[in-house]
């Protein structure tokens, strides 16, 4: 929206069936929209405006539109440059004229925004007899048609929708603007504000004229002093131009608004012309359904300025979809939301980017899964013919559900191809499939989702019956003996610190849990089958078996022999849910030798063998971690990195002396025994591969710690 030199051109935009009216409403049986204005009103009102200054123009009159409520039509030609409409600026309704009233005084001292204070200020000037812009505002509707009038059974037309939220929010916004400011403002000022006008209604009067006769807070004249930018969103009321019906930019559509001290005018920029007889109207801007609806009471079928509001939980928090498709601005947030401490490490601040596949396919599930739960929130349309009300909520709905699918198709999913495994779903353990089987664990407080999996595999393994009892842990360093896990170093080194980190966790909760329950419940937590070697094997298995599955909230414990091997990038295959919900498959996605799947995000090799029992060559995300926090990434430890050797954070916190010094004591301390006498061959073959791993990132350090002597 251009401003230069006072002058203000109203934003063009393309829309079908364009023309609307901004009126209060009775809807009659053809549901056209009648204006709420008394005869008696209206000559007062007209009396008033030429009585303080304003020359009401010779070549306009008002009058039924063709389609509903009132208009300026032209009643000679009128050219591009000519002015149509001047208000006096003293005949406007400002921001600070409101608080410049004895309404605003006290509401003021009140700390009350400045949007109450503006509605307030309404009620009394429209209530009190003498007061200046009575005239004004006793002339205007007396109702609405935005949605905050509509009863339940019409706004049950809006269910699922934003719109049906932003109703609720403004409800209780109305309740609080009359219970902590309008009734103690009565209380305390009952000749400034009689306690008659403490009503919802009045509020709800007041907030529908500002929103749908109000004109932007730029056309305030100089005159009425500064206003602050958390104020202009109150914007103002200029009598007689709010007779101007919306139009898209056409030859009689009014696009430039010149303000002065003196007055605001309406004009026609180059090609304007209205012949005689034509309705001449201005242009409300480039809205969305949403915000003509909530705020006007209409809407525009197929409005191409249309959109869907995106709201995140974190700043920049809100976005805007089109039928244009996703904005680059909330995938730029969604990459900074999807990512792990390990790529905050590594990260270098530039979100307008891929940062990596893993976070991409991240963002991408997150979009789809947002997408798809906005359109099942949405459901069909709520069946109800023959009314404005239902064609509006019909074009608003349609219009939403149109930019959602439109956006959903540019993330749809590659189409699945082989299955190469597929379980029931209810043969996958879930934490919330365990509860409902298992009353007693209910009962248990404090019980996490790890912890009812760890429980409920316990006894499965136990059972020779099920699935997981022939499942081994073999590759599980986890459920290692001490002789075996020192083949992976000394209890310093990084597999070893995470691999009693995990046991310990899982020391801890057993020691919660039993012998309390086996004593209180032996039948059903039988000392002889909750042990804790089976304890801590359950819980490796827990570890090992566990994915996330996009649009399925649930942590899945898959009775897989092993899940497939990790991928950090191009995985061969994934896992989905069928269209019924009843069956997990494992489906092809891309050729390949081998099946892979991504079992985490940004996992180090350190991660996929505590974890899963596995090592990735070559694994972009493999890193060291050097035992030392980062300082401005809080629980985050600095580490060497396969991806570039020394990362700039680790670079700049050390001097090139101590980072040499980091560089061989982790490499001193990743060293093991592969060749130790109590492995099984496949360990042996793991250890041997994680040790070769290690070294990798040790030897890109020192290239990269050689890089950086040889610049200085």
């Amino acid at each position: 929206m251009a401003f230069a030199g006072g002058r203000h051109i109203c934003p063009i935009y393309s829309v079908r069936l364009a023309r609307k009216t901004r009126c209060g409403e009775e809807e009659g049986s053809s549901g056209v929209r009648r204006t709420t204005m008394l005869s008696g009103a209206h000559v007062e009102f007209r009396a008033w405006l030429e009585n303080n200054g304003m020359r009401i123009p010779k070549h306009l009159e008002v009058r039924r539109c063709p389609s509903a409520g009132n208009g300026l039509f032209t009643t000679k030609a009128i050219e591009a440059g000519e002015t149509v409409v001047d208000v006096p600026s003293n005949l406007i309704l400002t921001g600070p004229k409101s608080r410049q009233s004895l309404v605003g005084q006290h509401l003021v001292k009140m700390k009350a925004p400045p949007r109450t204070i503006m509605h307030l200020w309404l009620i009394a000037e429209r209530h009190v007899h003498d007061s200046f812009f009575g005239p004004y505002l006793r002339s205007l509707p007396t109702t609405y048609s935005d949605p905050m009038w509509w009863d339940d059974e019409d706004r049950a037309l809006l269910s699922g929708t934003n719109m049906f939220s932003a109703v609720q929010t403004r409800e209780r916004e109305i309740e609080e603007e009359l219970e902590q400011y309008a009734v103690p403002l009565s209380g305390m000022h009952p000749d400034v504000f009689p306690s008659e006008l403490c009503t919802r209604a009045h509020l709800l009067w007041a907030r529908s004229t500002l929103t749908s006769r109000g004109f932007p807070a730029r056309l305030v004249p100089a005159g009425d002093g500064y206003i602050p930018p958390g104020e202009r969103d109150v914007g103002c009321l200029i009598p007689f131009a709010d007779y101007f019906n919306h139009s898209a930019p056409g030859p009689s559509t009014c696009q430039e608004w010149v303000v002065t001290d003196r007055s605001v005018a309406f004009r026609g920029v180059d090609g304007f012309h209205a012949a005689v007889g034509d309705q001449v109207f201005t242009n409300y801007g480039a809205k969305s359904n949403e915000e003509f609806l909530l705020g006007y009471g209409f809407t525009i079928p197929d409005n191409s300025a249309d959109h869907v509001t995106v709201a995140l939980s974190a700043p920049p928090d809100t976005f805007y979809l089109t039928r244009l498709g996703i904005p680059p601005g909330l995938v730029h947030a969604l990459r900074r939301r999807a990512m792990t401490d390990r790529e905050r490490y590594v990260f270098d601040g530039d979100a307008t980017r891929p940062i990596n596949d893993e976070n991409e396919a991240a963002v991408h599930d997150a979009l789809r899964d947002m997408f798809r739960r906005s359109l099942s929130k949405l459901g069909p349309t709520p069946a109800k013919a023959g009314s404005t009300k239902a064609a509006n909520a019909r074009h608003y709905r349609s219009g939403q559900v149109d930019i959602l699918e439109t956006c959903l198709g540019q993330v749809a999913e590659a189409p699945a191809g082989d299955i190469l495994y597929a379980v029931d779903l209810g043969d996958v353990m879930t934490a919330d499939g365990v509860l409902q089987s298992w009353p007693t664990l209910r009962m248990i407080d404090g019980l996490d989702d790890i912890a009812v999996l760890t429980v409920a595999m316990t006894r499965a393994i136990a059972d020779s019956s099920s699935a997981w009892s022939s499942i081994s842990c073999e590759t599980l360093p986890v459920s290692w003996t001490d002789a075996q896990l020192a083949a992976l170093g000394p209890g310093h080194s990084p597999a070893r610190r995470a691999i009693d980190a995990a046991r310990e966790d899982v020391h801890d909760l057993y020691g919660q849990l039993f012998p309390m329950l086996s004593d209180q419940v032996p039948d059903e937590f039988p000392p002889d089958v909750f042990t804790v070697d089976r304890f801590v094997q359950a819980a490796a298995l827990v570890d090992a078996h566990s994915i996330q599955v996009p649009g399925v909230a649930a942590t899945l414990v898959v009775p897989m022999p092993a899940l497939p091997v990790h991928a950090a990038t191009n995985p061969t295959a994934r896992f989905v849910v069928d269209a019924d919900r009843q069956r997990l498959h494992l489906c092809r996605i891309r050729s390949g030798d081998q099946v892979t799947a991504r079992l985490g995000r940004s996992l180090s090799n350190t991660d996929l063998l505590v974890s899963f029992g596995q090592v990735l060559p070559c694994n972009p995300f493999d890193a060291i971690d050097v035992g030392v926090e980062c300082d401005d990434l809080p629980g985050v430890g600095h580490a060497l990195t396969l991806a570039n050797g020394i990362p700039d954070r680790l670079q700049q916190a050390y001097d090139v002396g101590t980072l040499a010094r980091i560089i061989e004591t982790v490499s001193s301390i990743a060293n093991g025994d592969p060749a130790c006498d109590s492995l099984s061959a496949r360990q042996r073959r793991l250890v041997q591969a994680y040790h070769d791993a290690l070294r990798a990132v040790v030897d890109e350090a020192r290239a990269a710690l050689r890089l950086s002597t040889s610049y200085d």
